[in-house]
C-alpha cells in the first residue's frame, strides 16, 4: 500500500490514496500554503524529485517522504545565504566604478558580465522577497518597498550608462547611487529583517 509521510508524520487521506505522486505533491502545496510552509524537500522511492533537473514526476510510488519549511524560514535562508555571497560586493562595486574612468571602454565593457554576476544574487533576492512583504505585511514592508524602489532606480541609472557607453555617466551611477542603496539594502537585511524571521523560527 502507498504510503506518505510529511515532516517524519503519516498522513491519512479520506478516501483512497492518490497513485500519482503529482498529485500528491500538488495536494501537499495547496495544503503546506494554507499553514505559510512551502515544499522543502519531495523524496519519491529515495529520490527528491525538487532536486532533479527536470523535476520530472514518476507515474507512480510506493513511499513519498516530503519535508516542509516555513516562509519565514524559507526566506531567512535565502537572505543568509545572499548575505554570504555578497559580504565584499560594496568594496567591489567601488573597485570597479574607480577602475571605469581609467580603463578603456572595450575593457569596461568586457568587464560588464561580471558586475552583473556580483549584483545579480541581492537582486534576485530582493526580488524573491517581494511577495512575501506583500502577502504577509511584515513591520519591515514600507521600509523594503522603499529600498526596492531605489534599487531599481540605481539599476536603471547604471544600465542607461552602459547603454550610452558613457563611463562618467556610469561610474557616477555606482559611485552615486549604485554603491549608497546596496549599502542600505545589506545593514536593513542584516539588522531588521534577518531579526524579524529569526524570531519566528
Amino acid at each position: 500500500m502507498p504510503e506518505v509521510i510529511v515532516d517524519d508524520e503519516p498522513v491519512e487521506f479520506n478516501g483512497p490514496i492518490p497513485e500519482d505522486p503529482k498529485i500528491i505533491f500538488d495536494l501537499l502545496f495547496e495544503a503546506l500554503a494554507g499553514e505559510r510552509k512551502s515544499v522543502l524537500e519531495y523524496h519519491v522511492d529515495g529520490s527528491d524529485i525538487l532536486q532533479l533537473q527536470d523535476q520530472n514526476f514518476p507515474s507512480h510510488y510506493d513511499t513519498i517522504v516530503a519535508k516542509s519549511i516555513s516562509h519565514a524560514q524559507l526566506t531567512l535562508r535565502l537572505i543568509e545565504s545572499t548575505l554570504e555571497i555578497s559580504k565584499n560586493i560594496v568594496s567591489e562595486l567601488e573597485s570597479y566604478a574607480s577602475r571605469i574612468l581609467s580603463n578603456p571602454w572595450s575593457i569596461v565593457f568586457e568587464k560588464m558580465q561580471d558586475f552583473i554576476d556580483k549584483v545579480t544574487p541581492l537582486v534576485h533576492l530582493m526580488d524573491g522577497m517581494g511577495p512575501y512583504a506583500t502577502n504577509y505585511k511584515p513591520t519591515w514592508a514600507d521600509k523594503f518597498e522603499k529600498i526596492q524602489f531605489s534599487n531599481k532606480e540605481a539599476f536603471e541609472l547604471v544600465l542607461s550608462g552602459f547603454e550610452k557607453g558613457d563611463v562618467a555617466c556610469l561610474s557616477e551611477a555606482i559611485f552615486d547611487k549604485l554603491v549608497p542603496i546596496t549599502t542600505e539594502s545589506l545593514i536593513f537585511l542584516e539588522d531588521t529583517v534577518k531579526k524579524d524571521l529569526s524570531s519566528q523560527s
